[in-house]
């Protein structure tokens, strides 16, 4: 027997507090999404590592304190995209942490 679905697929949404409920996403919308997804990673992905660079060269004299900022904001990153869920609040976050570098690199004299 086969459903009536068509091109529909089911994703369960979870909450917090246990609930979940059932959602259909149609093929456009998972290409569209699939589609936005490989437009933001690289992007996000090449501002982490220019904050990365950023904090390297400009960041605190001693190059050890420097490279040490560097490598916890990657790692932090890193960190974050891998083991936060909500995969967008993750983005979210590192976002704002690339735009805090970005306004402090502006900001320097």
């Amino acid at each position: 027997m086969s459903s009536d679905t068509g091109c529909l697929m089911y994703q369960r949404k979870r909450y917090s507090d246990g609930r979940s409920k059932l959602r259909f996403q149609s093929r456009r919308a998972r290409t569209r999404s699939a589609l936005l997804a490989l437009f933001v990673w690289p992007i996000l992905f090449g501002f982490v590592l220019w904050c990365a660079a950023a904090l390297w060269f400009d960041g605190p004299r001693p190059d050890w304190l420097a490279g040490s900022f560097a490598g916890v904001f990657v790692a932090g990153c890193g960190l974050l995209i891998v083991f936060h869920r909500p995969l967008w609040r993750a983005k979210l976050v590192v976002a704002a942490g690339v735009l805090l570098i970005i306004v402090w690199w502006l900001a320097i004299p």
